[in-house]
């Protein structure tokens, strides 16, 4: 069996284990590996209803001349007054979101008669529980919520779409301590700016090469490195569009070659060594599934178009008679008019985010890479034709198979999120 195949076979080896280890890493976080009880979904969407509607009772109570007890009863439905809140009573202020305690005081000087607020509770979303810690689950909610009200002489009416944030204990099965952990806009759209470095490890390949006992391929130590752009028009889909520049090399050994007609064996150990340097620009689909408060998965797939920029052949080989290693043995000077300046090409990754900052995410994760068209232009004659005239080149395409690239990396870098538009 070719090495060729032996890289492809082991490539799905490390991509298989790449998901065991994804899923042994998960299986240590705590949110990952408790063990999840039978929800009783009803049960939990009256417990929601209940805080909720609860909420909405004592934010109508309060106005300039209400009793702090009011206030007090406000924060303490959170899980602590620093908890975020959307911003919808300061319309001069750039935030976006307030924390509880800084909404609770300014809403009565603001809207010194109150602000009307309104649930529709007929059109209510709640997510399954996510383990969260010691005993706590989170759920989303997504409503419906209007306000009406009047603050220094104008009047304040709107009505959209929020989530809110909802935690609760779960103890000996029976549901306690109901929590607001946030209330905020739903996203809409998010950009993210990344950063990737990836070491590899990649091959040439070629059908009637692998399948020739006589050769063997030899993967290689290479690299890619580059920006993108990442754009979800949600929480989850999206898109992806990036520009890299990637080193490929492979080697190909062959045990004998007869530059001279069958007269004169004498060279072994022949080693054919390519190197590429290609400028590509990925584009494809992207989807983000949260697995965690903090902790995201990143799946994509897509084509990756490429350009050569540089290539690199040499040949050596081992004198029989001398026992010393001769460089240049292949005489092919004309090899790159062969091949192609274009290379189209297809990718998959599969990454973890890990939340740093509000707005930064370290990445690691694995990447995979094929060809889809070969690297050679023209046709040109296989080992069979061509060994006695000492001229051949594992990098030609042969008449009935394509050179093509395949790599799997190891990927590491950051994601920035640029963006967050909110409905």
């Amino acid at each position: 069996m070719g090495k060729g195949r032996v890289l492809a076979k082991r490539g799905m080896v490390v991509c298989k284990l790449s998901v065991l280890l994804l899923a042994v890493m998960l299986g240590a976080h705590p949110g990952i590996s408790q063990e999840l009880p039978e929800w009783k979904m009803d049960s939990i969407r009256l417990g929601v209803k209940n805080l909720l509607n609860h909420y909405q009772l004592i934010h109508n109570q309060i106005n300039a001349t209400a009793d702090p007890a009011i206030e007090r009863e406000f924060i303490n439905l959170f899980s602590n007054p620093k908890v975020l809140i959307v911003n919808e009573i300061d319309q001069d202020s750039p935030n976006q979101e307030i924390s509880a305690q800084n909404y609770v005081s300014l809403l009565p000087t603001l809207f010194p008669e109150g602000l009307t607020l309104d649930f529709n509770m007929n059109r209510i979303l709640v997510s399954r529980p996510k383990y969260d810690f010691n005993n706590r689950y989170l759920v989303n909610v997504w409503l419906e919520q209007s306000l009406m009200g009047i603050s220094k002489g104008k009047a304040l009416a709107n009505q959209h779409r929020i989530v809110v944030t909802i935690g609760f204990n779960f103890l000996d099965g029976k549901m306690s301590g109901w929590e607001i952990w946030g209330i905020a806009l739903p996203p809409k759209s998010q950009t993210y700016l990344t950063v990737k470095l990836s070491p590899s490890l990649g091959s040439l390949v070629n059908q009637s090469v692998d399948q020739d006992e006589r050769f063997n391929l030899e993967p290689g130590l290479g690299y890619a490195g580059g920006v993108g752009l990442m754009y979800l028009i949600n929480s989850h889909l999206g898109g992806q569009l990036g520009i890299r520049y990637a080193h490929y090399q492979s080697s190909l050994t062959l045990d004998h070659l007869d530059p001279h007609g069958g007269f004169d064996p004498h060279l072994e150990q022949v080693n054919y060594h390519t190197r590429f340097w290609f400028v590509e620009m990925p584009i494809g689909a992207a989807y983000k599934i949260t697995l965690a408060r903090r902790l995201n998965a990143l799946l994509g797939a897509g084509i990756s178009p490429g350009v050569r920029l540089f290539e690199s052949f040499t040949s050596s080989a081992v004198n029989s008679n001398s026992r010393s290693r001769q460089t240049g043995v292949i005489s092919d000077s004309q090899w790159i008019d062969g091949l192609t300046r274009f290379n189209l090409g297809f990718y998959s990754e599969l990454s973890i985010m890990w939340q740093l900052r509000q707005n930064t995410a370290f990445m690691i994760g694995v990447d995979f890479h094929h060809g889809l068209t070969s690297l050679g232009e023209v046709e040109q004659p296989d080992y069979v034709n061509s060994r006695y005239q000492g001229l051949y080149n594992p990098i030609w395409r042969s008449p009935d198979s394509n050179n093509l690239l395949r790599s799997l990396g190891i990927t590491i870098g950051v994601a920035i999120q640029i963006e967050s538009k909110k409905e």
